[in-house]
């Protein structure tokens, strides 16, 4: 048997009650348990609900952000496809062109060797056919670029003389002549 004390202490730890506050409406009730969370079947109720309707918002938010993604994904290929398409087809105008002026020159290769054919290598143009006017010569020099330094020294260096070697030889024979004339 079960000593008197024993049962005392038990009957007084059922007695006994805490204090605690609900997790759903936040209200301070007294309780007997240590693991009670509510107050009472309605706000267990109300925060099961929550909990489910929180879980349905976040799978829905999931369900979005990979729906984004896979539309983002095809996006990009559809775009990566486009690029491939416009490099094709601009390689594609590039050959094009490239044929069609080939083409242009072999005609006109075939039609001047048709005319030089059919033209007559002594005949002379008519005497009255005007001639076209002489264009003088222009001598186009590539231009220069000159550093900072080079123009500095061309333009503050004082003007030099360039030497003269056949002055300088005609004045020396006119001084010897003009020196042997006074002897």
């Amino acid at each position: 048997m079960i000593p008197d004390i024993i049962l005392e202490n038990i009957k007084l730890q059922k007695n006994k009650t805490m204090k605690t506050t609900c997790l759903y409406c936040e209200k301070e009730y007294d309780t007997k348990r240590e693991t009670s969370c509510y107050c009472s079947n309605s706000c267990r109720t109300g925060s099961y609900k929550l909990r489910k309707k929180n879980e349905q918002i976040k799978a829905a938010r999931q369900l979005a952000a990979q729906a984004q993604k896979e539309k983002d994904d095809q996006q990009k290929q559809i775009e990566a496809e486009l690029r491939i398409q416009n490099a094709a087809r601009r390689k594609k105008a590039k050959e094009d062109k490239a044929l069609k002026t080939s083409q242009e020159n072999v005609k006109i290769i075939n039609e001047s060797s048709q005319v030089e054919a059919e033209k007559p290598s002594t005949e002379h143009p008519p005497e009255d056919f005007p001639k076209p006017p002489e264009k003088p010569e222009i001598r186009v020099e590539p231009k220069k670029h000159y550093s900072a330094a080079e123009v500095r020294r061309k333009y503050e260096a004082p003007k030099r003389t360039k030497f003269d070697y056949w002055g300088f030889l005609a004045e020396f024979l006119k001084a010897y002549i003009d020196n042997n004339r006074i002897k």
